[in-house]
């Protein structure tokens, strides 16, 4: 284990303490860059030694980059700005050792160009609010990347950042991007181990690993955490951390070839790690550093995040840990959808572990997947570090909010914590703000509740509807865990030989409400009762479209198929189903429910979408509710609503189709047919009438379709890479 000390000593005269951290980071003053200014050369040249500063400080560069909108969006020609800093301390390192499929080992410094990370700069009030990850390769200082203004409330739509020499005159230019549906995303967790905050003496039995490390050297006087964490606060130039947790990382060769090489999947490994130490840091006051990177194929075997947790453990789970320099295990996959962790297990060899599964994000051209797999790592790790979820009674009471149990009925903007499960709520992902509800203000006593003021980013997107309870009380849990952990407690008793701690409680393999792909029933399926049923993005595209497959297509329960013409996001597509209990409440016999459909429509006139139903999944007879037609060509969020009938597993179908008339499965060249399978509760008390084999059209009759069909347009091919024929 090395510890990183700096001979840097800030004297605290007031109360008579030294702190010798051992990151130190000056921070210059802001340099501006205008979109002509190449950005990957000014950081080349900020690179050179700085005189008198001394070799062991980091110079943490501060930039507000200036991007130019390009065409395609409504601010097209204006210029989009981003408060920024060099992440001088990556979570992978030149350090970080390599393992790849054939089993040979390397250093990333050895064969890996490891890009330049600029992240949010969280110290100004622009940067509070906004998600920004660039990458800069520092070879050719080509740049890319992605920025989300979270906290403005009319610049909520993400954009890609891209700098090239060889394209647009080299000037950055920022590119509008449209909010997809959530991807395919569910957490299963793993309950704290019991007694483990009471008991620190169980914890790693070899004394020369730190598993969590007091950023200060050994010699250092001790001191209370209160002492660190207000001198921390009080260095306006001085950026610093005071724990580092070691990360073991497996990933499989999924996530390597959707990345297209072991290059990109370390660099995106990078990304999404030190993307999650901008709040860590700020927050937990930890960094999460990456030791070493596996190509795994422990897990190709896996049917379920549980059953690859089960493995993961049962492979490496011990009295000491199966490697030098862990403190936490966690597997990045591209298969399986979702994640699960121990709750609570930091430091702890025997219990330390997690996944993240259905990383489907890009390092070449970041975009929004992006975002959903870094929220979700950050998620994950959240239960490492002793979080439940916020709407968890068993962690805190009363919840923090109430997503995973009832929605609120409208849409709401970054008012949830990481933690949450509020992406599945009306809003998506843009319900959560990168937080964990608070960072410690650095004065009295951190176990006060009182001194973790809610992240006011938060705090001002609150409504009567929308808001979070003590968000505080998330950091305050996951910090106070990393503290008890401290040196201090990680490699104090080795002897006697701690107590073995009985296995966590695993929750059950599926999620309140999130759909998973059921292989026998051929399409996606909620296996729990609950107030709502979302596919996620399993249904998102149609069959094998340009630009995009949909996933395990056709996605119907009685094998009807789509058409194979178009383009994805050029023509016809359903992109997410959701079914929702009005009035709260479960889905159950009698309820009334609505049903949302998100489509893409190729025309407002020509394209129609039938809602069906059908009481028993595995022997679907469809039954149509009602019929509506797209508002505009393009992004569509269309509705119907109609009463629960008798059965236990239920399903809808949604259907969008180029004109003909309605039918469960149309057969036409450019129709999708979706389905989506829910469990239903039994009849409630008392007597409930079963719904009619047809249900009326809850909206107006003017916008049914009509009878016969308007003569077929000839539709023109769509601009993109494989092009659609002319329509008959």
């Amino acid at each position: 284990m090395r510890l990183l000390t700096v001979p840097i000593a800030v004297a605290m005269a007031s109360i008579g303490l030294v702190f010798c951290p051992s990151i130190v980071t000056a921070i210059l003053p802001r340099r501006i860059l205008r979109p002509k200014d190449n950005v990957g050369e000014m950081i080349q040249r900020n690179k050179d030694p700085r005189a008198g500063r001394g070799r062991d400080v980091v110079i943490k560069d501060r930039y507000t980059i200036h991007t130019e909108i390009q065409e395609g969006s409504e601010k097209a020609g204006t210029e989009l700005a981003m408060d920024v800093v060099e992440a001088t301390h990556p979570a992978v390192t030149l350090d970080t050792i390599i393992k790849d499929e054939r089993g040979n080992e390397f250093s990333v410094g050895d064969n890996i160009l490891l890009y330049t990370l600029l992240v949010t700069d969280v110290d100004t009030v622009d940067g509070a609010d906004t998600f920004a990850m660039l990458a800069i390769n520092p070879e050719t200082n080509d740049m890319h990347g992605l920025v989300e203004k979270k906290g403005k409330r009319g610049e909520r739509v993400p954009y890609t950042v891209k700098q090239s020499k060889g394209e647009n005159e080299g000037i950055a230019m920022a590119q509008e991007q449209m909010e997809l549906p959530p991807s395919d995303w569910h957490c299963d967790v793993a309950e704290e181990v019991p007694g483990e905050e009471e008991s620190i003496e169980r914890r790693l039995m070899n004394g020369d690993h730190h598993g969590i490390h007091d950023r200060h050297g050994h010699g250092a006087q001790d001191k209370g955490i209160s002492a660190m964490e207000a001198l921390r606060k009080t260095l306006p130039v001085v950026s610093s951390y005071n724990f580092e947790v070691e990360m073991y990382i497996e990933i499989d060769n999924t996530f390597v070839n959707n990345l297209g090489s072991l290059s990109n999947a370390v660099n995106y490994v990078n990304t999404l790690v030190t993307g999650a130490n901008v709040v860590y840091e700020k927050e937990i006051d930890t960094h999460l550093r990456v030791t070493k990177i596996v190509v795994s194929t422990l897990y190709d075997g896996a049917t379920s995040t549980s059953d690859a947790l089960s493995i993961m453990r049962t492979n490496y789970g011990g009295n000491t840990w199966h490697a030098a320099n862990v403190d936490i295990h966690h597997a990045l996959l591209g298969k399986l959808g979702g994640g699960i962790a121990y709750i609570g297990v930091v430091c702890r060899s025997d219990w330390g572990f997690g996944l993240t599964g259905g990383l489907s994000g890009s390092f070449t051209s970041m975009g929004q997947p992006v975002v959903w797999d870094m929220k979700g790592f950050m998620h994950e790790v959240g239960h490492n570090f002793g979080s439940g979820h916020s709407h968890d009674t068993n962690y805190y009471d009363p919840v923090i909010d109430s997503c995973g149990i009832a929605c609120p009925t409208t849409v709401g903007y970054g008012w949830s914590t990481i933690m949450s499960y509020c992406q599945w709520c009306p809003g998506s992902y843009g319900n959560i703000m990168y937080s964990f509800g608070a960072d410690y203000d650095g004065s009295g006593d951190v176990n006060d509740l009182t001194n973790w003021p809610a992240n006011p980013n938060m705090v001002a997107n609150y409504d009567q509807a929308h808001q979070s309870v003590d968000p505080g009380r998330e950091a305050q849990k996951m910090y106070l865990h990393v503290v008890a952990r401290a040196p201090s407690g990680c490699v104090a008793l080795s002897s006697p030989a701690p107590q073995s701690t009985p296995p966590p409680t695993l929750s059950p393999t599926s999620s309140i409400g999130v759909a998973f792909y059921d292989a026998a029933l051929g399409a996606p399926k909620c296996s729990k009762v609950a107030s709502f049923c979302d596919s996620g993005s399993l249904l998102n595209s149609r069959d094998s479209i340009g630009g995009a497959s949909e996933p395990n297509g056709p996605n119907t329960l009685d094998a009807c198929t789509d058409g194979a013409s178009g383009n994805y996001h050029a023509d016809e597509s359903i992109d997410n189903v959701r079914i929702t209990a009005l009035g709260g409440g479960e889905v159950q016999v009698g309820a009334s429910v609505q049903i949302v459909a998100k489509v893409w429509a190729y025309s407002a006139t020509s394209d129609f979408i039938d809602f069906f139903y059908a009481t028993d999944a595995t022997n679907p007879q469809w039954q149509l509710i009602s019929t509506v037609n797209p508002t505009s060509s393009g992004s569509n969020t269309v509705s119907t609503q109609y009463t629960i009938g008798a059965g236990s597993l239920q399903a809808v179908r949604v259907v969008i189709r180029y004109n003909g008339v309605a039918s469960p499965c149309p057969g036409g060249a450019y129709d999708d047919v979706d389905d989506l399978a829910f469990e239903v509760k039994g009849s409630p008390t008392g007597p409930v009438q079963s719904p009619p084999p047809t249900i009326k059209p809850t909206l107006p009759p003017s916008l049914k379709p009509t009878p016969f069909p308007t003569p077929l347009p000839t539709r023109l091919p769509t601009p993109l890479p494989t092009r659609s024929k002319a329509r008959k």
